[in-house]
């Protein structure tokens, strides 16, 4: 019997790398994603007195991509099952 292909369902995975700590937030779309980031980092930021969101440049320093179920990622850039 064949494997049954999964139907690939998209997400935005945004992530984001300190020197201490490493955050990632999802959503269904970039923004939606970006978003959650940022309310992470701003419970972050009351908990730990880190710089805020603007001084910190995150909007800079935060990588978002797409993925979607049934993929596989080498380093984030690469998808091993090539769909």
């Amino acid at each position: 019997m064949a494997a049954k292909k999964t139907q690939a369902v998209a997400l935005y995975w945004a992530h984001l790398e300190t020197s201490y700590f490493s955050f990632d937030a999802f959503g269904v779309t970039k923004k939606e994603a970006l978003a959650n980031m940022k309310r992470a980092w701003k419970v972050h930021s009351e908990r730990t007195g880190a710089e805020s969101w603007d001084e910190y440049h995150g909007d800079d320093e935060t990588n978002v991509m797409r993925v979607a179920a049934s993929e596989c990622w080498l380093d984030g850039s690469y998808n091993y099952l090539g769909e």
